[in-house]
């Protein structure tokens, strides 16, 4: 059996729709977000776009799509791992692993720290995967939302989308897993039939937005608002809408620290958190770019502890933390009497607050100021619908 694989863009090579498909056994969901990202993703690499063959037949895709999402307060260079699959009749014959392991390597090429991926835990879990990412849900009922609001939501423009960005990093400031979003149509419109992203303009400029789909219930993927008195405006508009979809019921996808989701909170609403049930994962195929990357994390924690080095143990390495003129330096050596070795397979939760030092075996208060515990939540961008639903 001979592996092998190419690059190929579904704007090239149309016929790479129907193979995906067929990896997924279902049309027009994953092949049409691969189509959507090639045509109109400015972060689409061709060369992440990988179709793998055996014995010179196609059976496998996987598009590493770059981004940059927060990790440890920085926004860091990841990819996401969407679509990714094989043909049923070539699983469990070392293609995917293939694909994996080339992506790892193309990806420490282009300096990439590592990739975040949904999906089956067991098979990602073999290539360094864990779980990093929460979902949270605010269950907003009507008795929790103020007065409909009747003041004018529009549809979004090209014009608003440096401010919309603006307000998505002030809402979400601090959560691991926030997307830096581009200044394109595909980082912010919906384009899946249910669902819609609309705008709340005061004084001439967007003060608030909203990404919302309607299935069984109405479901907030996405907002921000600029201010207390926008949030009441936001939660205006979501009681306007609840009542004229019928529903009893908003569901409201957010991070607690959220502006909404706190103003939700001390009006009653229930939250709800879960792992995602250990599907959003991340795995980080560079741990020496990882932390330079976020060097201020690690130099805070170190002057927080007191400390002027610590060593870390991941999966079987270990990687020295040293401060030299409020500069990072990170090595292979070991401080015996200051390392912290955390439990095999799990780090990458650790690095997004998923997992803090009460994990451990033996918290300390050097693994206190390194690994504080956070409210993770990937918030990927509207295209990502096509393949949820």
């Amino acid at each position: 059996m001979d592996l092998s694989l190419r690059v190929a863009t579904p704007i090239d090579e149309p016929a790479l729709l129907g193979l995906i498909d067929s990896c997924f056994e279902r049309v027009g969901r994953e092949s049409e977000l691969a189509r959507a990202l090639a045509s109109g993703d400015p972060h689409f690499d061709p060369g992440l776009s990988l179709v793998g063959e055996i014995d010179g037949r196609a059976a496998g895709y996987a598009l590493f799509l770059p981004r940059r999402i927060q990790l440890c307060g920085t926004f860091v260079k990841l990819a996401v791992l969407s679509p990714f699959a094989t043909l049923p009749e070539a699983r469990k014959r070392g293609l995917g692993n293939f694909l994996l392991r080339t992506g790892f390597q193309a990806l420490c090429d282009r300096g990439m720290c590592g990739m975040v991926a949904l999906g089956p835990s067991a098979f990602f879990a073999r290539h360094g995967f864990a779980p990093a990412f929460n979902l949270y849900t605010t269950e907003a009922r009507l008795a929790d939302l103020p007065e409909p609001d009747a003041a004018p939501w529009r549809g979004l423009r090209g014009d608003d989308l440096g401010a919309l960005r603006a307000l998505l990093h002030a809402s979400y400031a601090g959560v691991a897993g926030t997307e830096e979003r581009s200044i394109a149509a595909l980082d912010w419109e919906s384009p899946i039939e249910n669902g819609h992203t609309l705008v709340f303009e005061r004084g001439g400029a967007p003060r608030a937005y909203l990404h919302f789909r309607t299935r069984g219930e109405l479901e907030v993927r996405e907002c921000a608002a600029a201010t207390s008195h926008d949030v009441q405006a936001l939660l205006g508009f979501i009681a306007r809408l609840a009542r004229e979809h019928g529903r009893t019921r908003v569901d409201l996808h957010l991070p607690p620290q959220h502006p909404v989701a706190r103003a939700l909170f001390h009006r009653g609403a229930p939250q709800v958190a879960s792992n995602f049930r250990g599907a959003a994962m991340l795995c980080i195929t560079d741990w020496n770019a990882l932390f330079g990357a976020t060097s201020a994390h690690w130099l805070s924690a170190l002057r927080a502890a007191g400390v002027a080095d610590a060593s870390i143990g991941i999966d079987g390495e270990t990687w020295r933390l040293r401060r030299a003129d409020d500069a990072l330096v990170v090595d292979r050596g070991r401080v015996k009497e200051r390392h912290v070795e955390l439990p095999h397979g799990l780090a990458p939760g650790f690095l997004t607050g998923q997992r803090s030092w009460r994990d451990l075996d033996a918290p300390t208060p050097l693994a206190r100021a390194l690994f504080p515990a956070g409210t993770p939540m990937w918030s990927y961008s509207p295209v990502f619908g096509l393949a949820d639903e």
